[in-house]
């Protein structure tokens, strides 16, 4: 049966903060491990083809501390940041208690190589073995909390678009995807975002998002399929027992699988703690899928797919997401949120106005960089909001990536894309 949700869950939005300044004069780099500060973001190459995980991690944790001083102290104030923002009170043993259970829930399911990575970094980068918010100081309990955010705690609104086949100038597959998050009372956030590219013999695999941070906000392999996450909030009781890591789950997937369908499929088969989308492409098509983890529905949508009662697409070759599912007799979370509803009406509109058109990147610049007259909030429909950290351009058959990465001081009118070359 489908289900209303008629009260909006409580978020809680997280960043990456403070006290972080990014080495201006010098690249670093290890053996396998290069560091290049871009200025808007860092471009990392992690090279595993000779070394074990947790030599990878060490390698990594330690170009990391010499590039950004003071990277305890940074992520030890996204945690007050994050007690800020959300109302949990870390200075309350029975908080932390919590906080520790879902994170050592969730770790004992994530892959032996990447605990192994995570354990190598924290032997360089950890400085403290008490979980004290606001000393200064990094546990490891802390970093393994960045490392499971989207896990333990949940903080993304995103949006993205993508065209194929004959909508597409190039007839395959375009991606837009806009990451939404809190980004910190100093944009902490901005000063370690990273392209990292972490190089394989068996694949490898090109993530957007942040340094130290293992898993896959949004991502793509060397097959060319992507994959980036997106909230879909249920309001169902939060449990960690016996689940995994969605975003590690991503990596894994896209580590070992060389088409959406697959990638798909691993996806849909674990148990996470939050309900979610995530958005996928590979060189023929993209799809959606809908990952509701409290009602057991997870399955694919598609550009023609049958949709819940007073939602339009039917927009051949062209797919869209929001925080919501949609798809027939899935739950529906979409309807109730006008800024759900707002942003999926504005894609429908321009897309139907563009009807027989074929659509190129620069098209889809302009669709996921909207700003509502009315105001940078998903509310009145914007795509490009207050809270905007990353805006994605991708193309699985060329490799084409765009980027643009939130500056500090505030979002620019008007964002600047910069090109990415990626090699494997």
């Amino acid at each position: 049966m489908k289900k209303i949700l008629f009260l909006l869950p409580f978020f809680l939005f997280v960043a990456c903060n403070d006290s972080g300044n990014k080495d201006k004069t010098s690249d670093i780099s290890t053996d396998n491990v290069s560091v290049v500060d871009n200025g808007s973001y860092y471009k990392v190459v992690l090279d595993y083809r000779d070394k074990t995980p947790y030599e990878m991690g060490q390698q990594y944790g330690t170009v990391i501390s010499s590039k950004v001083e003071g990277y305890d102290k940074l992520i030890d104030s996204y945690l007050v940041d994050l007690a800020n923002n959300s109302g949990m009170d870390f200075s309350n043993s029975a908080i932390l208690s919590i906080v520790s259970k879902r994170i050592n829930d969730i770790k004992t399911q994530i892959p032996e190589e990447y605990m192994d990575e995570l354990d190598g970094l924290a032997s360089v980068l950890v400085n403290s073995d008490s979980m004290v918010i606001g000393d200064g100081k990094l546990s490891k309990e802390e970093f393994l909390l960045v490392s499971l955010l989207p896990d333990v705690v949940r903080g993304t609104a995103c949006s993205a678009l993508s065209v194929f086949g004959d909508r597409s100038e190039s007839g395959s597959p375009i991606v837009a995807r806009a990451l939404d998050w809190f980004g910190g009372s100093s944009d902490q956030l901005v000063k370690i975002q990273a392209v990292v590219v972490y190089k394989k013999s068996t694949g490898s695999v090109c993530t957007v998002g942040y340094l130290g941070f293992m898993g896959v906000i949004t991502g793509f392999n060397d097959k060319g399929v992507f994959a980036g996450i997106l909230d879909s909030p249920t309001g169902a009781t939060y449990n960690s027992e016996g689940k995994y890591s969605y975003p590690f789950d991503i990596r894994y997937a896209l580590e070992n699988n060389d088409s959406l369908q697959m990638t798909a499929d691993y996806l849909s088969k674990h148990p996470y703690t939050y309900s979610h989308l995530v958005f996928l492409a590979d060189k023929e098509s993209s799809k959606v899928l809908e990952n509701n983890i409290s009602d057991d529905f997870r399955q694919l949508r598609e550009d023609l797919s049958p949709l819940n009662g007073g939602i339009v697409w039917g927009l051949e070759n062209t797919v869209a997401a929001v925080n919501s599912f949609i798809l027939k007799d899935n739950f529906d979370n979409h309807t109730v949120y006008n800024g759900n509803y707002e942003r999926w009406e504005y894609f429908y509109n321009e897309i139907s106005a563009l009807a027989g058109q074929k659509l190129d990147s620069e098209d889809l610049k302009t669709l996921i960089t909207y700003r509502s007259d009315s105001g940078a909030s998903h509310q009145y429909g914007s795509i490009y909001v207050v809270s905007t950290q990353q805006l994605i351009l991708f193309s699985p058959d060329s490799f084409k990536l765009e980027v643009f990465f939130r500056p500090e001081g505030g979002l620019p009118e008007t964002p600047v894309f910069e090109d990415i070359a990626v090699t494997w």
